[in-house]
């Protein structure tokens, strides 16, 4: 299960993953427009990465036709529709 949310004591978005077993695993992001791979950091029981509100990352997710791809060492892929809950919580953190 992946969760987006936006923390009130920060500004950005953090996306939550299950822990993969790792240290420090990579995750890749495969929308239509764009593929970037990052590295998660260990958060109690969850790995996370966090992307600063202007990322064009956030943009790519929330615009890709249809869905997009998170795959992460250690986990099944994910194929996320790109629904209007993901531009909600981007444009709350913004």
């Amino acid at each position: 299960m992946m969760r987006l949310r936006c923390p009130a004591d920060r500004r950005g978005v953090i996306l939550s993953l299950p822990e993969s077993g790792l240290p420090r695993p990579l995750v890749t992001i495969r929308t239509e427009t764009t593929t970037r791979t990052l590295a998660m950091q260990p958060a109690g029981g969850e790995m996370i990465l966090a992307l600063g509100t202007e990322d064009a990352l956030l943009d790519a997710m929330a615009l890709s036709k249809g869905r997009f791809a998170v795959e992460t060492q250690g986990l099944p892929p994910l194929i996320v529709p790109s629904w209007a809950e993901i531009s909600r919580v981007i444009e709350d953190c913004r």
